[in-house]
């Protein structure tokens, strides 16, 4: 894996001057994936603050619809003030079912929330670490596999070089463009 990004990496999600020499490389190598930019249109920002709300938030965002975890996301900030991974560990059990949390999304977020608190995840380190120990420190936090560590190495610490293989939407797009 690569080393983490200089700290004047100017990378973001999304196209910018930096994207675009590599998109017209890959236009150039593969003409159906050029042939679905112009259908699709320019890629989306989804750069996102890093964390403790982020990775919260990729929790929420696991196996539910985008509309189900905008409901519960809003719940869960509106519930968590301040939000702190001290001041979510301290709400029970129902205050967490009022906000629409299941059971395990309950027991990850206090894990995630535990892990910052006792400093078992340095969360303010991570950007500072190359991307397997990254990766090494998030996926050590029950309830944080590969693909959210992944998101959240590439959407909020801005690494480039990462790809959440196993992410269900971009396996259907692959899949679909094959058949086309």
């Amino acid at each position: 894996m690569a080393e983490a990004p200089a700290a004047a990496s100017s990378f973001r999600s999304g196209e910018n001057p930096e994207l675009a020499a590599s998109l017209a490389v890959l236009f150039q190598l593969d003409p159906d994936l050029k042939q679905a930019r112009e259908v699709a249109g320019a890629l989306p920002d989804r750069s996102r603050p890093p964390g403790l709300k982020t990775l919260m938030k990729l929790i929420v965002d696991q196996q539910v619809s985008l509309a189900s975890a905008a409901a519960i996301w809003a719940r869960v900030e509106a519930g968590t003030r301040p939000f702190t991974p001290h001041h979510f560990l301290t709400l029970d059990e129902d205050a967490l079912k009022a906000m629409g949390l299941s059971r395990p999304k309950m027991r990850y977020m206090r894990a995630l929330c535990g892990d910052i608190a006792d400093g078992t995840l340095p969360l303010d380190r991570l950007p500072e670490m190359d991307d397997a120990e990254a990766m090494a420190a998030l996926t050590a936090v029950k309830g944080i596999g590969r693909w959210t560590a992944e998101v959240y190495l590439l959407f909020a610490l801005n690494r480039p070089d990462i790809f959440p293989s196993g992410d269900l939407a971009q396996i259907g797009r692959a899949s679909c463009r094959e058949r086309v």
